[in-house]
């Protein structure tokens, strides 16, 4: 959110950062930056938080917590104490998260959280501090509505403000596909790989790390046509991204398709699981393929029929074009824009303007 935090600053407001850290950092974002230890045992960088949180605000006229599980406490104990609006960001569900990443809960999110078999308590937290925020901010008008029918905010409380994305270039393509992200069960790269296994000729590169990636590499083994990369680093990616010739996102949740965005930016066709954050960005046919999710025999053949497709070039290049138009709605100066709108709509004065 470094782009968030300096144009704020060009448009006459001042920011003060605190973050969590692993090193005080001496200089960040041309910016002053305040930061409170992660090794620190947890009651000792709990209470620092707060306390760095309380003297921090003190001037301030709005707390915006990026995470509500992380800081959105601390947030909220600190805005009751200095009587200031608290700003909440919610891109995300951390107790969910936790639970499917270590096999607690096979559930999807909203089953999940209007009946949580797994960190129950987390879940509490998110709704005490969703409840008492001034205002909250998803990136996504899917995660609007979960927030409203999953934890009852009043709808007026929560403002859906898209996510941006930074220049890629688009590069010559290559003769491979490619699909990255965190190794978790619900980005389903296991039929990714299942697919493309029965395509041979078409080659996939599926990069990352995660608890799942023993499993996909036994997957992906003797596979001639499919590697498993592992981490790169994000410039590296983005090139590899952008020499592609499609981007393949097959998850059951996403909060909002940072990657979707970045391959629409490359100039990459995108084959994405029709699930309703992704139908937020995609058009079936005119801007991208959505897959069915299930069953899963059924989202293993639409894959493979949908890179068949993509062979067409006149038809990958028009959905590549049309997914760069697309990114006119996904801009900073946008985001910009309406999170001001937002803070000032929670601000108690308005003058000067500071939040």
């Amino acid at each position: 959110m470094v782009p968030l935090a300096r144009g704020l600053s060009s448009r006459g407001h001042k920011i003060e950062i605190l973050t969590l850290a692993e090193a005080h950092p001496k200089e960040k974002y041309g910016l002053e930056v305040f930061s409170v230890l992660h090794k620190e045992g947890a009651a000792v960088r709990e209470t620092r938080l707060l306390k760095s949180i309380i003297s921090r605000a003190r001037n301030a006229d709005v707390i915006y917590a990026l995470d509500v599980a992380a800081i959105g406490m601390q947030s909220i104990l600190a805005g009751k104490l200095l009587g200031k609006p608290v700003l909440v960001r919610y891109a995300g569900d951390t107790a969910w998260e936790k639970a499917r990443r270590e096999k607690k809960s096979a559930k999807e999110l909203e089953p999940f959280l209007r009946s949580p078999d797994a960190n129950k308590l987390i879940v509490r937290l998110e709704r005490f501090v969703l409840k008492n925020a001034a205002a909250v901010i998803t990136p996504s008008r899917y995660l609007k509505r979960v927030i409203v029918d999953n934890f009852h905010i009043p709808e007026g409380r929560v403002h859906s403000i898209n996510n941006a994305v930074e220049d890629v270039a688009p590069l010559q393509k290559k003769n491979f596909s490619i699909s990255y992200g965190r190794f978790v069960p619900w980005k389903h790269f296991d039929r990714i790989i299942e697919a493309f296994a029965g395509i041979p000729k078409e080659k996939l590169m599926v990069v990352g790390e995660g608890p799942l990636a023993k499993e996909l590499e036994a997957m992906a083994e003797g596979k001639p046509n499919i590697s498993i990369a592992g981490k790169m680093p994000h410039k590296e990616l983005m090139s590899t991204l952008a020499e592609s010739k499609i981007f393949i996102l097959n998850s059951s949740y996403e909060g909002m398709a940072h990657s979707i965005l970045e391959a629409f930016a490359a100039g990459t066709p995108v084959i994405a699981s029709d699930i309703e954050p992704n139908r937020e960005l995609i058009k079936d046919g005119l801007n991208g393929i959505l897959v069915p999710l299930e069953p899963r025999e059924r989202n293993v053949s639409a894959i493979r029929e949908a890179v068949m497709k993509l062979r067409d070039k006149e038809f990958a290049d028009m959905l590549a074009r049309n997914g760069g138009s697309k990114l006119k709605d996904h801009s900073w100066p946008n985001i910009i824009r309406e999170t001001e709108e937002v803070l000032l709509g929670v601000a108690p004065r308005r003058n000067p303007r500071t939040a």
